[in-house]
């Protein structure tokens, strides 16, 4: 089986100044608005005010060989479309973000605002992604791999309600509490995320190899209250040296909440002044299927990053899988 996937990135800025080019750290307004960033140090509020339209476009095409039920698939499909205005106006961040699908159609993403309450603390309030697993809540174009890690997809969906950010310098947390599962009624999802920088600057979080040295630990918890079993744990590392990326994460969530139990490890190494990025990844996951994925990405960067390329080829292994053999990966990022 083989899959091919291309994605698009495109970002126009109206009013404010423009934003750093990607091959640099994200700039800490947006990295905090996409969740790139745990939490968005004292700098972010000196911004001025400003209008950002970001837009997303994946296209997966797919074509698969000798499938359990001998039928074959292939075709082309439009399956992620995602459109964001994010901003900041004397003094509160905003998001409003529309998921173009087409299997379930045009859904509200996120749509919240951001407000300090003093130095140290923020308030979030409206849909917003859950602050559990880096991989599930971050910014679409901060991977070297056209695809998230598969414990990352499985929690990618945002709810109402309202979230905390704290910045304590070494330490950062984030508490949230959505409506869960069971939308309005009694039962609540309480989520919270602890960060630890163990030395260097606070790297930016994610698999490709940018922005300062450091380390950090991140450990975060989640708690459907609707289900008997519904909580799930997770730990994290986010490591930078020179130009060299790694990064963990580990998960272990009941069944209320997928049932997924398992890792992944990403290596990234940058060259060629950073135009260049190389990225190995391995996934095993032991609930529900039993799997083993291991792959290898390649980014490449032209015009200072306006216009990034990405291939990646991973073998998949394992008797819980639907299928055995190579997914091969493409992608394309604009910045403008």
């Amino acid at each position: 089986m083989s899959t091919i996937v291309v994605a698009s990135l495109c970002s126009l800025l109206v009013g404010g100044d423009a934003p750093p080019l990607p091959v640099q750290p994200p700039s800490a307004a947006r990295a905090a608005a996409s969740g790139a960033q745990d939490v968005a140090p004292a700098a972010v509020r000196e911004e001025p005010n400003g209008l950002a339209l970001d837009a997303t476009l994946a296209i997966h095409g797919l074509y698969s060989i000798d499938e359990p039920d001998g039928v074959e698939q292939q075709g082309v499909r439009l399956t992620d479309a995602l459109f964001a205005f994010e901003g900041r106006f004397h003094g509160y961040d905003a998001s409003l973000a529309f998921d173009l699908d087409e299997t379930s159609g045009t859904r509200l993403d996120r749509a919240w605002v951001q407000g300090e309450l003093d130095v140290r603390h923020d308030v979030r309030v409206g849909l917003l992604r859950r602050p559990f697993l880096w991989s599930a809540f971050a910014d679409e174009s901060a991977f070297v791999f056209p695809q998230r890690s598969r414990l990352g997809r499985e929690f990618g969906e945002s709810d109402e309600g309202v979230e905390l950010l704290a910045d304590y310098r070494v330490v950062d947390v984030r508490v949230a509490l959505t409506n869960g599962a069971d939308g309005t009624s009694d039962a609540r999802e309480g989520t919270a995320r602890l960060g630890v920088h163990l030395f260097g600057e606070r790297p930016v979080a994610g698999e490709r190899p940018i922005g300062p040295e450091g380390a950090s630990l991140y450990l975060a918890y989640t708690d459907e209250g609707a289900l008997a079993q519904g909580d799930a744990f997770a730990a994290e590392l986010h490591t930078q040296l020179g130009h060299q990326r790694v990064h963990l994460e580990w998960l272990d969530a009941a069944e209320g909440l997928g049932d997924q139990r398992g890792g992944t490890a990403t290596y990234a190494f940058g060259f060629d002044g950073g135009e260049s990025e190389l990225a190995l990844r391995l996934e095993h996951l032991r609930e529900p299927q039993r799997h083993t994925v291991l792959g290898i990405g390649y980014g490449q960067s032209f015009l200072r990053d306006t216009v990034r390329g990405q291939v990646a080829a991973e073998w998949v292994d394992g008797s819980g899988s639907a299928f055995d053999g190579w997914l091969l990966s493409a992608g394309l990022v604009l910045s403008l």
